[in-house]
Protein backbone atom coordinates (compact mmCIF):
# COMPACT_ATOMS: atom_id res chain seq x y z
CA UNK A 1 0.00 0.00 0.00
CA UNK A 2 1.22 3.66 -1.00
CA UNK A 3 1.32 6.23 1.80
CA UNK A 4 -1.41 8.77 1.26
CA UNK A 5 -1.91 12.13 3.53
CA UNK A 6 -4.39 12.37 6.50
CA UNK A 7 -6.52 8.86 7.69
CA UNK A 8 -8.04 6.29 5.96
CA UNK A 9 -11.37 4.64 6.48
CA UNK A 10 -11.07 1.61 4.29
CA UNK A 11 -9.23 0.44 1.22
CA UNK A 12 -11.45 -0.10 -1.90
CA UNK A 13 -9.50 -3.18 -4.03
CA UNK A 14 -10.44 -3.91 -7.82
CA UNK A 15 -9.26 -7.61 -8.92
CA UNK A 16 -9.65 -8.17 -12.44
CA UNK A 17 -9.19 -11.95 -13.92
CA UNK A 18 -8.05 -12.01 -17.83
CA UNK A 19 -7.32 -14.89 -19.32
CA UNK A 20 -5.60 -15.72 -23.12
CA UNK A 21 -8.73 -17.37 -24.69
CA UNK A 22 -8.89 -19.81 -22.56
CA UNK A 23 -11.99 -21.95 -23.34
CA UNK A 24 -13.81 -24.82 -21.41
CA UNK A 25 -14.18 -24.36 -18.01
CA UNK A 26 -16.86 -25.14 -15.95
CA UNK A 27 -17.90 -23.27 -12.58
CA UNK A 28 -17.71 -25.85 -10.05
CA UNK A 29 -21.07 -26.87 -7.92
CA UNK A 30 -19.10 -26.53 -4.34
CA UNK A 31 -19.18 -23.76 -2.29
CA UNK A 32 -15.97 -22.31 -3.48
CA UNK A 33 -17.75 -22.33 -7.00
CA UNK A 34 -20.90 -20.80 -6.00
CA UNK A 35 -19.13 -18.20 -4.14
CA UNK A 36 -17.16 -17.35 -6.97
CA UNK A 37 -15.50 -14.98 -7.61
CA UNK A 38 -15.07 -14.14 -3.85
CA UNK A 39 -13.95 -17.19 -3.09
CA UNK A 40 -10.62 -16.54 -5.35
CA UNK A 41 -8.88 -15.85 -1.52
CA UNK A 42 -8.76 -18.06 0.39
CA UNK A 43 -8.03 -16.12 3.64
CA UNK A 44 -8.28 -11.73 3.69
CA UNK A 45 -5.91 -10.97 6.11
CA UNK A 46 -5.91 -6.85 6.96
CA UNK A 47 -3.33 -5.90 9.36
CA UNK A 48 -2.25 -2.24 10.63
CA UNK A 49 1.24 -0.77 10.90
CA UNK A 50 2.11 -2.72 13.86
CA UNK A 51 0.72 -5.80 12.33
CA UNK A 52 -2.64 -6.18 14.65
CA UNK A 53 -5.32 -8.33 12.48
CA UNK A 54 -8.37 -5.61 11.57
CA UNK A 55 -10.11 -8.04 9.57
CA UNK A 56 -9.21 -11.43 9.06
CA UNK A 57 -11.41 -14.00 7.08
CA UNK A 58 -12.35 -16.46 4.16
CA UNK A 59 -12.63 -14.57 0.77
CA UNK A 60 -16.14 -14.58 0.26
CA UNK A 61 -16.92 -13.09 3.64
CA UNK A 62 -14.49 -10.43 3.80
CA UNK A 63 -14.95 -9.03 -0.09
CA UNK A 64 -18.55 -9.48 -0.33
CA UNK A 65 -20.19 -9.91 3.15
CA UNK A 66 -18.39 -7.11 4.89
CA UNK A 67 -18.90 -4.23 2.82
CA UNK A 68 -22.75 -5.85 2.15
CA UNK A 69 -22.96 -5.71 6.41
CA UNK A 70 -21.02 -3.10 7.86
CA UNK A 71 -22.67 -0.20 6.72
CA UNK A 72 -19.64 1.60 5.82
CA UNK A 73 -19.77 1.76 1.86
CA UNK A 74 -22.27 2.22 -0.88
CA UNK A 75 -26.20 3.96 -0.66
CA UNK A 76 -29.03 1.53 -0.98
CA UNK A 77 -28.54 -0.56 -4.06
CA UNK A 78 -25.09 -0.11 -4.32
CA UNK A 79 -24.15 -1.51 -0.54
CA UNK A 80 -23.83 -4.76 -2.57
CA UNK A 81 -20.56 -4.63 -4.49
CA UNK A 82 -22.36 -6.83 -7.28
CA UNK A 83 -24.28 -3.49 -8.14
CA UNK A 84 -21.15 -1.74 -9.30
CA UNK A 85 -21.18 -0.69 -12.72
CA UNK A 86 -17.47 -2.15 -12.63
CA UNK A 87 -18.70 -5.52 -11.26
CA UNK A 88 -18.76 -8.84 -14.04
CA UNK A 89 -19.67 -11.81 -12.95
CA UNK A 90 -17.12 -14.81 -13.32
CA UNK A 91 -17.44 -15.95 -17.38
CA UNK A 92 -17.46 -19.80 -16.61
CA UNK A 93 -15.53 -20.91 -19.94
CA UNK A 94 -12.46 -18.44 -19.26
CA UNK A 95 -12.39 -17.41 -15.64
CA UNK A 96 -12.16 -13.68 -16.85
CA UNK A 97 -14.43 -11.23 -14.60
CA UNK A 98 -13.32 -7.73 -12.81
CA UNK A 99 -14.60 -7.34 -8.98
CA UNK A 100 -14.18 -4.43 -6.62
CA UNK A 101 -14.80 -4.46 -3.22
CA UNK A 102 -14.42 -2.40 -0.24
CA UNK A 103 -12.33 -2.45 3.01
CA UNK A 104 -13.65 -0.53 6.37
CA UNK A 105 -11.49 0.41 9.29
CA UNK A 106 -13.93 2.49 10.51
CA UNK A 107 -16.39 0.79 12.32
CA UNK A 108 -18.04 4.45 14.15
CA UNK A 109 -18.04 8.00 12.34
CA UNK A 110 -13.90 8.80 12.60
CA UNK A 111 -13.66 5.98 15.14
CA UNK A 112 -11.05 3.33 13.88
CA UNK A 113 -9.64 5.32 10.76
CA UNK A 114 -6.01 4.30 10.15
CA UNK A 115 -3.16 7.09 9.98
CA UNK A 116 -1.70 6.78 6.05
CA UNK A 117 1.12 9.27 6.00
CA UNK A 118 3.73 7.44 7.29
CA UNK A 119 5.47 5.38 4.67
CA UNK A 120 6.98 3.55 7.11
CA UNK A 121 4.41 2.43 8.73
CA UNK A 122 1.26 1.09 6.54
CA UNK A 123 -0.90 -1.35 6.85
CA UNK A 124 -1.08 -4.12 5.03
CA UNK A 125 -3.67 -6.33 2.71
CA UNK A 126 -2.37 -9.83 2.39
CA UNK A 127 -4.81 -12.36 0.76
CA UNK A 128 -4.10 -15.82 -0.21
CA UNK A 129 -5.17 -16.98 -3.24
CA UNK A 130 -7.38 -20.57 -3.44
CA UNK A 131 -6.09 -23.18 -5.51
CA UNK A 132 -7.77 -22.68 -9.47
CA UNK A 133 -9.85 -26.38 -8.78
CA UNK A 134 -11.76 -24.28 -5.85
CA UNK A 135 -13.12 -22.43 -8.30
CA UNK A 136 -13.97 -24.64 -11.19
CA UNK A 137 -14.58 -28.32 -11.44
CA UNK A 138 -12.94 -28.37 -15.17
CA UNK A 139 -10.43 -25.62 -15.07
CA UNK A 140 -10.55 -23.10 -18.68
CA UNK A 141 -7.90 -24.46 -20.85
CA UNK A 142 -5.67 -21.29 -20.27
CA UNK A 143 -6.22 -20.01 -16.50
CA UNK A 144 -6.63 -16.75 -16.03
CA UNK A 145 -4.07 -13.98 -14.97
CA UNK A 146 -5.09 -12.12 -11.64
CA UNK A 147 -4.52 -7.87 -11.03
CA UNK A 148 -5.13 -6.36 -8.00
CA UNK A 149 -5.12 -2.47 -7.93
Amino acid sequence: MVASPGYNRGYRVKIVSTTAAGTGGVIAATAGGQDAPYSLAQLVQLKDAFGTPILTGPGYEMLNLVPLYSGQFGMDETQSVQNLPSWTGITAASGAFTMNTYLPFEFAKAYGVISGANASLLPTLQMNLAAIGTLFSTPPSVSPTLTTK
